[in-house]
């Protein structure tokens, strides 16, 4: 390996461990909303709304 490339694959290492780092994060919030959520029944602001949506869509 020279060292341009392996400069390339560990820049691309540490894009792909934040990436995930940073997925886990907003699944963590997702699902701290969606407790948070299932609390408070009476509050259907999160039921059937675009956030929803989003997160049904694949």
């Amino acid at each position: 390996y020279s060292r341009c490339s392996n400069t390339v694959y560990d820049k691309t290492a540490v894009l792909l461990q934040a990436y995930m780092v940073f997925m886990a994060g907003v699944y963590f919030i997702l699902n701290i909303i969606n407790f948070v959520s299932t609390l408070f029944p009476h509050d259907s602001r999160w039921r059937g709304s675009k956030f929803d949506e989003l997160l049904a869509s694949p």
